[in-house]
């Protein structure tokens, strides 16, 4: 039962919830500088973010988010 509950409620969010949703998720996986880009014009990228490696190597991330 919780699971359905869990999967209506993201059925209820719209793309730009979704969008903040999925941004929140990473940031508290630790990425860092974790941005929702603009909502229109975005070539694809709805979130970018760094990701610090074990040894200090900081990688750009790009998300595409499907809803």
């Amino acid at each position: 039962m919780k699971k359905m509950n869990q999967e209506l409620m993201l059925e209820n969010l719209n793309g730009f919830e979704f969008e903040e949703l999925v941004a929140d998720i990473f940031r508290k996986k630790g990425f860092k500088n974790v941005i929702v880009t603009q909502r229109t014009n975005d070539g694809g990228k709805d979130i970018t973010m760094d990701e610090v490696t074990y040894s200090g190597e900081v990688i750009k991330v790009v998300v595409e988010c499907k809803h």
